[in-house]
């Protein structure tokens, strides 16, 4: 009698545990659905808000290579004038021509590199930000290709608002362009 107690109390032991193991195994499958759509939700985001920031980062680095190029361009522009200034001055005191010295040269000479460094450092930030953006946009590419490993490239659409303006037609306003 003792073994027959003993026997249905292990089964009973044996049956509940294997009730738990089943139960565990399905809620870990729903929870497995639910890890891969939170996966999927992440990723999308990471991969819609790298497109974003790397195209943000990468106009503003362009901008600032052109900015700064425009600002040595000018600073040179300015200091070869300085020099020109000096040049005549120093002929017109060779001659006698003493007048009032003042340090107009001096100071444009002084604008004309402050330029010219601030150029400088506007094309070195702007390399810097234009590298950090293509970086981002190339960290998209495996966004893109985890989210085709899913194969959800449905869910890899863009749209882009190109503003028109054509005086000659009239025409303005905004285009939508859409990429799949």
């Amino acid at each position: 009698m003792r073994f027959a107690c003993l026997f249905i109390v292990l089964f009973a032991v044996l049956f509940a545990h294997a009730q738990e193991v089943d139960t565990t195994s399905v809620s870990a499958t729903n929870n497995t659905q639910v890890v891969e759509d939170n996966n999927i939700a992440r990723i999308r985001y990471q991969y819609e808000r790298a497109i974003k920031v790397g195209d943000r980062q990468k106009s503003l680095g362009t901008g600032l290579v052109i900015g700064g190029g425009v600002g040595i361009t000018a600073g040179i522009a300015i200091t070869v004038y300085a020099i020109k200034l000096i040049n005549d001055n120093d002929h017109k005191k060779q001659k006698g021509d003493c007048g009032s010295a003042d340090g107009g040269p001096m100071f444009v000479m002084f604008m004309g590199t402050g330029t010219m460094v601030v150029g400088g450092a506007a094309i070195v930030t702007g390399i810097i930000f234009r590298h950090m953006g293509i970086g981002r946009l190339e960290k998209a590419k495996t966004y893109e290709d985890q989210l085709r490993g899913y194969g959800l490239e449905h869910l890899l659409v863009s749209a882009r608002l190109i503003p028109v303006i054509n005086p000659l037609s009239h025409e303005f306003g905004g285009r939508l362009l859409l990429d799949f």
